[in-house]
């Protein structure tokens, strides 16, 4: 299972969230990640959260982040 699975897994869990909730929570966590973070950070984040596939996350969080 990948790390990313894990951490919806836990949010689900700890905000009594479903499934689908809690994917668009972590979701929306990488696309706010991804537009406030230096693209070298977020090109580790993904990395280790083994976001490798376009069905993993959506476009706009892997797009490099404006104005950094």
């Amino acid at each position: 299972m990948a790390m990313i699975d894990d951490w919806t897994d836990s949010v689900a869990r700890s905000g009594g969230l479903t499934p689908a909730q809690a994917a668009d929570t972590v979701r929306c966590t990488l696309r706010f990640l991804a537009s406030r973070l230096p693209s070298p950070l977020f090109g580790e984040l993904q990395l280790h959260l083994r976001l490798n596939s376009s069905t993993d996350a959506p476009a706009q969080a892997k797009a490099k982040p404006q104005g950094n």
